[in-house]
């Protein structure tokens, strides 16, 4: 029995890094195999991208006062810090989905809960009226502004579409 392997090299790891994918007599001809494959060339595509970035590049795009934390952790090894800077990017782009259906699911729930204790829709309209919401009416009037300006009718389902997270944050 053939072993299928692929080894992996990058400049951040003067390791390498071997990964085993089952035993076939002929590799090739596994769909299993082939998309496996595929699989190890994009992850060592994604590894050159990476390669591209370095501490000057990173600073200039960003700012060094964002960058300095991974280089500080890092003195003596650009590469690594480059590299846990990539990992931070891929985490929060792993929560992004999460975060916005926490924030819908927010919105809504507070919506709810405020056309139950108001007894309308337009719950928002009692604000500058309410003691400890009077502060929130500048959600309301940036989300209504922001409907306005592309001359849409402004309905309470739409206001409430428009509020962002810090709102009900805030509530």
């Amino acid at each position: 029995m053939q072993e299928n392997k692929c080894v992996v090299r990058n400049r951040f790891s003067p390791q390498k890094s071997t990964f085993v994918k089952g035993h076939k007599k002929n590799p090739d001809s596994s769909p299993v195999t082939k998309s496996w494959e595929r699989n190890a060339r994009d992850c060592i595509a994604k590894v050159l991208i990476i390669m591209i970035y370095n501490k000057s590049f990173l600073e200039k795009v960003f700012s060094n006062k964002r960058m300095e934390r991974y280089f500080i952790r890092y003195p003596n090894d650009e590469a690594r810090a480059v590299l846990h800077y990539q990992c931070n990017l891929q985490l929060a782009e792993a929560f992004y989905t999460s975060l916005s259906v926490f924030e819908v699911t927010l919105r809504n729930a507070l919506s709810r809960e405020m056309e139950t204790m108001t007894g309308r829709q337009d719950w928002y309209v009692v604000f500058p009226v309410t003691p400890g919401l009077t502060n929130l009416n500048r959600y309301i009037t940036q989300a209504s502004k922001q409907i306005a300006g592309r001359h849409e009718n402004i309905t309470p389902s739409k206001v409430v579409a428009e509020l962002t997270l810090g709102f009900g944050y805030r509530c």
